[in-house]
């Protein structure tokens, strides 16, 4: 009766512990987002962060550099073979519940023993070699039963490391597009910049030469005509270093586009840029849900969550199915059996010799 009675307790404290070592899952808390922030309604789905480069830049210049990063960047395409190698790791995560097999084809040993000992003088009369080889196959088959959850945890952990590169990626193209317009919009500054002091030097000149014609004049005096001058030595000097300033930054922005430096055409001014008139931020929850290092803090966090379930069922023991199997091929074996035959043939011989000269 007390073995009956401690059937159920049995059968529920397994239950129990199954329930106990199951994966447990970071869950995402309901915030009850407001509709509207700060008293404007805005719709929660009219959001800046869901519109693409190009709805949000109207340049085409500076829509094709974009492109061009995309397809072209070093960093970006490291990131991009991360992604392959992630998802390399997520197909073979997949064969975890497959059996584990282990095959060695052939294993080859030579074995000499020595002629005054019975294999050897064996293997050199039977066999007619003084040594022995000894060719050996096996193939081992492993199947761990899946009974705490650890192998889809391992599964789960493969998944979360091919999100976390595609994150690292879309880390790598927001900076990379934050980069290419930022390099831009200042090489079009730099061209404004340009623009401004070729037309003060034009100002300065026509103003130093209508100085001149009043010092012929009599109407001014010299000292007025070299400040002049000099007011205009001065900005025409500023004009290579800007020129070069240029240079530089064509050159930042082709790398960033992986191209080799080159002129960069530009299509329009500082002063033709497009800025919208009215920017929908929507909810700044929901903006923080777009970025990609907040994600993958998020999966940070799941991942510790796989980390402490496995580090719980490695203290359980595990139930892993084993079948192994052998063939091997010795040559000695072969001549063994032959001597054996031989004596039991020549055994019987002799016997019936005797049997003859005894009867």
């Amino acid at each position: 009766m007390k073995q009956i009675k401690l059937m159920p307790l049995a059968a529920l404290l397994s239950i129990v512990l199954l329930d106990s070592c199951a994966v447990q899952q970071a869950k995402k808390t309901d915030l009850a987002l407001p509709e509207s922030f700060d008293n404007n309604f805005v719709p929660a789905d009219s959001s800046v962060a869901k519109m693409t480069y190009r709805d949000f830049f109207k340049d085409p210049v500076l829509v094709e550099l974009i492109d061009l990063g995309m397809a072209k960047n070093n960093d970006l395409q490291v990131a991009i073979k991360q992604i392959a190698i992630a998802s390399e790791g997520f197909k073979q995560s997949k064969w975890v519940y497959a059996p584990v097999v282990n095959a060695s084809l052939v294993n080859a040993s030579i074995n000499r023993p020595s002629n005054n000992s019975m294999n050897g003088m064996m293997a050199s009369q039977f066999m007619g070699q003084h040594y022995t080889t000894d060719y050996t196959s096996a193939v081992n088959i492993s199947w761990e039963l899946d009974i705490w959850g650890k192998l889809k945890a391992q599964k789960q952990d493969a998944v979360i490391e091919l999100l976390k590169t595609k994150e690292a990626a879309n880390a790598v193209k927001t900076r990379l597009v934050a980069e290419i317009v930022q390099a831009y919009y200042n090489l079009l500054m730099l061209d404004k910049q340009l623009a401004i002091t070729k037309e003060n030097l034009s100002f300065a000149d026509s103003t130093w030469q209508i100085l001149v014609k009043q010092q012929h004049l009599g109407m001014t005096t010299a000292l007025a005509v070299q400040q002049q001058f000099l007011v205009k030595e001065q900005v025409s000097k500023r004009i290579p270093d800007i020129e070069g300033a240029i240079a530089i930054q064509e050159n930042a922005l082709n790398v960033l586009v992986g191209n080799y430096p080159r002129r960069i055409e530009r299509e329009k001014g500082l002063d033709e840029v497009y800025v919208p008139n009215q920017l929908a931020a929507g909810i700044p929850a929901a903006l923080l849900s777009f970025r990609p290092d907040v994600r993958s803090k998020e999966l940070d966090l799941r991942k510790s969550y796989l980390g402490v379930h496995f580090a719980r069922v490695s203290m359980y023991p595990g139930l892993n199915i084993t079948a192994q199997g052998a063939l091997t091929l010795l040559k000695q074996v072969i001549g063994l059996l032959f001597l054996v035959r031989f004596l039991e043939l020549r055994r019987v011989r002799l016997r019936s010799q005797y049997l003859m000269v005894a009867n």
